[in-house]
C-alpha cells in the first residue's frame, strides 16, 4: 500500500525538472484544500441557523447571542498574524495541519458546552475553534499561492471558496433539521466536529504531497525562503487599502449572516427549519458564481472594478431589505431576493478580493500578509457583532430591530466603495497592474515595484 502511494505521488509530481506549478499534483492539492475547508466552515456558520433555539435555551437577547461570535473573533484578532509568522518561519504544511486540529478540538468544546448547558464553555470552545479556523484559512491561501501560477490563482482560490460555502450551505440546511430531530442544540455542533476530523485527514494528505514536492523541487518555493520581519515593509499602500476594503465588505456580508435566521423568523414570518432551508440559497448561489467569476477575473482582470461593483450592489440590496414589509401570518418571500443577492454579492467579492490580496505581497511574506489581514478583519468583525447586536436591541420597536441594522450595512457598503475608489487611483499610479489580466509578466512587474519601494524606505533611513 505504501509503495502504491509512493508511485502515485511520483506520477503526480512528474520529473525533477517540472515545476510544481505545472504538475498534476497541484490539482490534488486543490481538491484536498477544498476538503480541509469543508469541516471548519460547517462549524463557522453553525450558530446562525440555531440562533432562535440557542437564545431560547440560554435566555439570551441578540447582543448576548452575538457575544458568541465576538468571543471567537477576539480570539482570532491577533492569532492569524502570528499564525502567518509561524507559516513563514516554521513551514506551511506543519502549521496547516496543526490549526485544522486546533479547530476540531475547539468545535468539540463548543458541542460539549452545549451538552452541559455551559455558555462559558461554548465561548471558550468558540474562541479556540476560531484560532484554528482563521489560521487554517491563512495556511490554505498560502498553500494555493505556492502551488498555482498568478494567472491561475483566482480560479484556484475560487474553487476552495466554493467548498467553504458548501460547508456553510450544509450547516444552514441540516443544522436546524438535526436540532429538530434530536431536540438538542449539541447534536448539529457534534456533527460539525466529526466533519472537522474528516478535514484533518485531508490535511495529512497535503502534508505528505507537499513534503514530497519540496524534496523534488530545488526551488522549494514558500518553504525555503528566509523570512524576516523587516520584509513586511514590502507591503504597499495598495495592500492596506485592500485590507480596509475587505474589512468593510466582509462586515456587510457577515453582519447580515449573524442574525439572518432570526430576522426571517421574527420579522418575515418563517418557521425555523424553513428559514434554514432558504438560507442555503446564499451559499448555493455564492458557490455557483465563484468559479465562473474567478475564471473571468484570471482571463481579463478588472479586479478593482469588480470590487467597486460589489460595494454598490450590496448597498442597493440592503437598502431594499430595510424597506421590505413585515409579515407574521404568511412568510414575506420577497426576502428571498435578498438571500439570492447576498449569495451573488459574496460570490463576486470573494472571487476577487483574496486573489488580489495575494498579488500585493511577495511569496515569502504572503503567509504574514494573509495573517495580518485576518487579524484586522477579525477585530472589525468582533466590533461589528457588538454594534449590530446593540443597534438591533435599541431599535427593536422598528421592524424588530432589523431596519436600522440594514441601514448600518448600507453605510459599510458605501465606505467600501470609497476604499475601492482609492485602490483604483493607487493602482493607476502603479501602472494599472491589479486591474489588468493576471499575466506572469505583469505580476513580476508588480513585485519589482514592491521591492523598489522597500529599497527606497531602506535608503531613506541611511
Amino acid at each position: 500500500m505504501l509503495q502504491e502511494c509512493e508511485n502515485l505521488m511520483g506520477r503526480l509530481l512528474g520529473s525533477k525538472d517540472v515545476h510544481i506549478h505545472d504538475t498534476k499534483a497541484r490539482w490534488a492539492i486543490l481538491v484536498l484544500c477544498c476538503i480541509t475547508m469543508l469541516g471548519p466552515y460547517f462549524c463557522y456558520d453553525a450558530l446562525g441557523p440555531l440562533q432562535s433555539p440557542i437564545q431560547e435555551v440560554f435566555n439570551l437577547d441578540n447582543s448576548e447571542f452575538n457575544n458568541l461570535y465576538a468571543s471567537g473573533y477576539y480570539a482570532g484578532m491577533l492569532t492569524p498574524f502570528f499564525g502567518g509568522l509561524l507559516i513563514d518561519k516554521l513551514g506551511l504544511r506543519k502549521v496547516y495541519f496543526l490549526f485544522i486540529l486546533t479547530a476540531a478540538v475547539g468545535q468539540w468544546l463548543v458541542a460539549r458546552g452545549a451538552s452541559n448547558m455551559s455558555l462559558s464553555s461554548m465561548m471558550i470552545g468558540r474562541a479556540l475553534y476560531m484560532v484554528g479556523h482563521e489560521n487554517a484559512y491563512v495556511a490554505k491561501s498560502a498553500m494555493i499561492s505556492k502551488w498555482f501560477k498568478p494567472n491561475q490563482l483566482a480560479f484556484a482560490m475560487g474553487v476552495t471558496l466554493c467548498s467553504s460555502r458548501l460547508g456553510s450551505a450544509l450547516t444552514a440546511y441540516f443544522g436546524p433539521l438535526i436540532y429538530l430531530n434530536y431536540q438538542s442544540i449539541a447534536a448539529p455542533l457534534y456533527f460539525g466536529y466529526y466533519m472537522c476530523l474528516f478535514s484533518l485527514i485531508a490535511a495529512l494528505a497535503i502534508y505528505a504531497i507537499d513534503s514530497r514536492a519540496d524534496e523534488k523541487d530545488e526551488d522549494k518555493t514558500l518553504e525555503s525562503e528566509a523570512f524576516h520581519l523587516g520584509d513586511l515593509k514590502s507591503l504597499s499602500k495598495v495592500y492596506y487599502l485592500l485590507v480596509l476594503n475587505i474589512i468593510l465588505l466582509y462586515g456587510v456580508l457577515f453582519g447580515f449572516l449573524y442574525n439572518c435566521s432570526h430576522m426571517m423568523t421574527q420579522r418575515f414570518g418563517f418557521e425555523l427549519a424553513e428559514a434554514g432551508k432558504y438560507m442555503t440559497l446564499i451559499f448555493v448561489v455564492a458557490t455557483a458564481s465563484l468559479i465562473p467569476i474567478s475564471y473571468y477575473i484570471d482571463k481579463i482582470g478588472k479586479r478593482i472594478n469588480v470590487i467597486m461593483f460589489s460595494s454598490v450592489f450590496l448597498a442597493i440590496l440592503h437598502l431594499f431589505t430595510a424597506h421590505l414589509s413585515n409579515s407574521y401570518d404568511n412568510p414575506n418571500k420577497l426576502v428571498i431576493i435578498t438571500l439570492i443577492g447576498a449569495g451573488i454579492g459574496y460570490g463576486v467579492y470573494a472571487s476577487v478580493s483574496w486573489p488580489t490580496l495575494a498579488l500585493t505581497a511577495e511569496p515569502k511574506v504572503r503567509g504574514t500578509a494573509f495573517g495580518l489581514c485576518g487579524s484586522l478583519q477579525n477585530f472589525a468583525l468582533a466590533i461589528g457583532a457588538h454594534i449590530i447586536g446593540w443597534v438591533h436591541d435599541v431599535t427593536i420597536e422598528t421592524d424588530h430591530g432589523y431596519y436600522w441594522t440594514e441601514i448600518y450595512l448600507v453605510l459599510l457598503s458605501v465606505l467600501g466603495y470609497a476604499a475601492g475608489y482609492q485602490i483604483l487611483k493607487e493602482d493607476e499610479k502603479n501602472g494599472t497592474v491589479l486591474n489588468a489580466s493576471a499575466s506572469e509578466e505583469q505580476q513580476e512587474r508588480f513585485h519589482q515595484m514592491n521591492e523598489e519601494t522597500s529599497k527606497e524606505i531602506e535608503m531613506s533611513k541611511v
